[in-house]
């Protein structure tokens, strides 16, 4: 009798034990496929990542390039500017000046005609406008 209650706890341990290494065997696959499918999804998130990281580096540096230029482009239009004002400024001094020739030239003429009036002697004056 204590035999078979020997033999029959031995047939148990056997099945646990056989029970148990497949149990074991289920677990150790079932985390290995789990760990795959995690690995997989978080490297597809992290790939997804690199590539929207990719395409706003290319953004950025079109962007930058895009500055770049505007602020070019402003310089340039800032000495165009300053050209142009500058010009007109010479073409003020220069009508200022005629203006000022004009009315030295009127002065010199009312002047001459003054005095050769008074001298009996007659000049026409032409001044072409």
């Amino acid at each position: 009798m204590l035999s078979k209650i020997y033999k029959e706890n031995k047939d148990i341990k056997k099945k646990i034990k056989y029970f148990s290494e497949n149990e074991r065997k289920d677990n150790i696959m079932i985390s290995s496929e789990l760990n795959d499918i995690i690995v997989d999804e978080i490297n597809s998130d992290i790939s997804v990542l690199f590539k929207n990281e990719k395409k706003i580096e290319i953004e950025s540096n079109k962007l930058q390039s895009l500055i770049i230029q505007h602020s070019k482009d402003i310089l340039q239009w800032n000495d165009l500017t300053k050209m142009l004002d500058n010009s007109l400024k010479e073409l003020g001094d220069v009508e200022n000046w005629i203006e000022l020739i004009e009315r030295d030239m009127k002065i010199i003429t009312s002047t001459l005609e003054f005095k050769c009036q008074g001298m009996g002697i007659y000049i026409i004056i032409i001044i072409k406008q």
